[in-house]
């Protein structure tokens, strides 16, 4: 697989380019793409303090490369991995909790319906919320650590181990119209659930 370096950051859309990879790939579990950009950064700088004669490092912005791995996970669906190439190597793992809810409907055989990033239809709601229920951060930090030490071979020197921070979050909630020529009032899909997370 080649490494897909981004020039324009500005007019290129990572998920318009994944979507034609995916109409040819299919959806099974693996990688799908890698990009590279570079792009704004935190990092260190090596600083000397005259006055106390002190020499240390000091925190600083720049520009570095980053690297994006998408991937279809077995439990949360499509997800990336942005890894930074300086120091202090802030990964962030990114998902669609949307994504995960397809992931966990399917392996409980129960039908339903998207189109794009919504559902139109899950044919046991009550189920399908029960599901969304049982999304828990612990869950949650254990995917972010597996793909963390998947795409960045430095973490074994970690002794504090990662700082999870959840970051761009979104709560949604699909509405679902009932198809009961009788009924009133729409039925809700069944979930809340964020839209992005990311670990950093």
């Amino acid at each position: 697989m080649q490494i897909e370096f981004i020039r324009k950051l500005k007019t290129f859309r990572k998920e318009a380019r994944i979507k034609e990879i995916l109409a040819e790939r299919g959806d099974q579990p693996g990688l799908v793409h890698i990009f590279s950009a570079t792009e704004a950064c935190l990092s260190y700088q090596p600083w000397h303090d005259k006055s106390t004669h002190r020499t240390f490092l000091k925190l600083s912005s720049g520009k570095c490369l980053h690297y994006y791995f998408y991937f279809i996970g077995e439990q949360f669906g499509l997800c990336y991995v942005r890894v930074p190439t300086w120091a202090p190597f802030r990964l962030q793992v990114y998902f669609n909790g949307h994504s995960w809810l397809t992931r966990q409907l399917r392996q409980a055989e129960i039908p339903f319906e998207v189109l794009d990033n919504a559902f139109l239809s899950i044919a046991n709601p009550e189920k399908g919320q029960e599901l969304a229920d049982g999304r828990n951060a612990q869950t949650l930090h254990d995917g972010a650590n597996g793909q963390a030490d998947a795409h960045h071979n430095g973490l074994d020197r970690c002794d504090d181990g990662l700082d999870h921070r959840a970051g761009r979050v979104h709560d949604s909630i699909d509405a679902v119209l009932s198809m009961n020529p009788g009924a009133d009032l729409p039925v809700p899909s069944g979930h809340r659930s964020p839209r992005w997370w990311a670990w950093t």
